[in-house]
């Protein structure tokens, strides 16, 4: 038992080793608060510029180009790389709950349930979120909006 009292009681150097032990899982943790913050800020992000282009759509009704709603939709947001498309506006009936469209036979025709039929486009906007650790996977989000123009 005489051996261990001097080990008892020199304890310099232990907070270094402790530190050691404990600094990389907490630095995962802050790497991973990091990579999640920047995907929920990125989503966000995303969101912002779809709204900007379908409330452009709705402002310029049935006469919206879909190039004016690609280009609002990948500069509307600081995010580089975003990727849009937009569909034609088209005529659709729109029933049920949730609403589900179904394509129109034309816009003068009636829909099943009498009503018109409306004008819509669909704006869909894609973002790969870069990773700051390499050997993570790149999630890619997507944001759509449906628009009825008319």
């Amino acid at each position: 038992m005489r051996f261990l009292k001097p080990a008892r009681r020199n304890r310099a150097g232990t907070a270094a080793v402790e530190f050691a032990l404990v600094a990389p899982v907490l630095l995962l943790l802050l790497g991973g608060l990091l990579e999640f913050g920047w995907a929920v800020w990125s989503d966000s992000a995303l969101c912002n510029a779809v709204s900007q282009a379908s409330y452009h759509a709705f402002l310029s009704g049935s006469n919206v180009s879909t190039s004016s709603l690609v280009t609002i939709a990948e500069k509307g947001s600081a995010l580089s790389g975003v990727t849009a498309t937009a569909s034609a506006p088209a005529c659709y009936c729109a029933s049920g709950t949730p609403a589900t469209r179904s394509p129109a036979a034309s816009c003068t025709t009636t829909c099943a349930d009498g009503t018109s039929p409306g004008v819509y486009t669909t704006i869909i906007a894609q973002y790969s979120v870069p990773s700051f650790a390499p050997m993570l996977p790149t999630p890619t989000i997507t944001e759509t909006a449906v628009v009825r123009l008319k």
